[in-house]
């Protein structure tokens, strides 16, 4: 399963079943510019998580700026492709100004209405006990996505 959990706890986020190809999006606002930020992620065959790519509205401390990939501009963002870079351990720290969003092509969702600010959440795939499963999907409110 892909699974996006609370660290160090192990609560339960997001679960979906895993799916290589898979695709989903997180946005926030950037901490010193104020301007929205999408990266775009994917699931390797093997499992593993990797940073596809990046929109933004500017440069930022912290801006994507690798050799890797291309720039692409349109009337509002500036898109950054072609990274591929493997994320053995995607953690994404929840602020409270960041107001970080995940979307994928099953729904969306904002993680400040599943978790307390300043939460450290992981992104990466494992196997789910039946137990865990049948407590995730007994909960109320969450985006129980199906798969493909």
């Amino acid at each position: 399963m892909f699974v996006v959990e609370t660290v160090p706890d192990r609560g339960v986020v997001f679960l979906r079943p895993f799916a290589p190809g898979y695709e989903f999006f997180l946005s926030y606002t950037h901490s010193v510019n104020k301007s929205e930020i999408i990266d775009r992620f994917g699931l390797r065959e093997d499992g593993s998580v990797i940073l596809r790519g990046s929109r933004f509205l500017s440069f930022g401390a912290g801006v994507a700026t690798e050799d890797a990939g291309t720039f692409s501009g349109t009337d509002r963002f500036l898109e950054y492709r072609g990274m591929d870079r493997e994320l053995p351990d995607l953690r994404v720290f929840i602020g409270g100004e960041a107001d970080h969003r995940y979307a994928s092509r099953d729904g969306s969702f904002r993680f400040l209405d599943r978790v307390a600010p300043r939460t450290g959440l992981s992104f990466h795939v494992r196997r789910v006990s039946p137990v865990e499963m049948i407590s995730y999907r007994a909960r109320k409110g969450v985006l129980h996505e199906t798969g493909d």
